[in-house]
């Protein structure tokens, strides 16, 4: 199905977590055409996946913010 599509492999999550696994816990989040947003590796996206517990929405989406010339160069040349 179209949504499978959207989920990575296992191992760009292993590399893009690795250098701060003993830290941090990492989460990979999608955010659909009407707004919703879900876990990345949720399987259906649909109404019934989409996280919905308004306190951290509210948070998530108060960060979220484009990125910037700097910060896409480094992404491009760490391979990100």
């Amino acid at each position: 199905e179209w949504h499978a599509s959207t989920v990575r492999p296992r191992e760009f999550y292993d590399d893009q977590c690795a250098p701060n696994r003993k830290r941090n816990k990492c989460y990979y989040y999608s955010v659909d055409l009407q707004g919703r947003l879900f876990l990345e590796e949720a399987l259906p996206k649909n109404v019934a996946t989409s996280l919905k517990d308004v306190q951290f929405l509210d948070f998530f989406f108060r960060r979220v913010r484009r990125v910037t010339e700097r910060e896409e160069r480094y992404l491009e040349s760490v391979g990100a």
